[in-house]
């Protein structure tokens, strides 16, 4: 399965926004086909240059394979405005990272980097993934 951030790795500016819109030019919500199916960390940044977007991919490509086994995509938009951007009414000037459960819920919001232990701890706790876990361990 590819991951949409892995793809966003390879453009140059934004990675999200353009399979977001290719995918669903008409959805009112950005998120909703990853329903039921994907946790997603959202990363709004007002630039690909921005020193906490930086450290939050760094952070991802530290995990790769942990992200994989957690159905965790991250979608980011890095230019300060778009749909993630309208969707979280995310003001274009600032930082923000989200954890957004296979049901919908917002789990986590920071203005600031989100380090694995703290993210996987969470994730790991919610019963959904407790479940996956169990099924795959049995």
């Amino acid at each position: 399965m590819v991951r949409v951030f892995q793809r966003w790795l390879r453009l140059p500016s934004l990675f999200a926004l353009s399979m977001l819109a290719a995918a669903s030019a008409s959805a009112a919500d950005p998120i909703a086909r990853y329903h039921w199916k994907n946790r997603l960390l959202v990363i709004l940044a007002p630039s690909a240059r921005d020193e906490a977007f930086e450290l939050q991919k760094h952070t991802y490509e530290q995990a790769k394979d942990a992200y994989n086994e957690r159905d965790l995509l991250v979608l980011a938009e890095s230019d300060g405005e778009g749909p993630l951007h309208r969707r979280f009414q995310a003001p274009a000037g600032e930082f923000r990272v989200m954890l957004i459960g296979k049901d919908g819920h917002t789990a986590l919001e920071r203005s600031k980097p989100v380090g694995n232990p703290e993210l996987f701890g969470l994730i790991d706790a919610m019963p959904m993934r407790r479940q996956e876990m169990r099924s795959k361990g049995s």
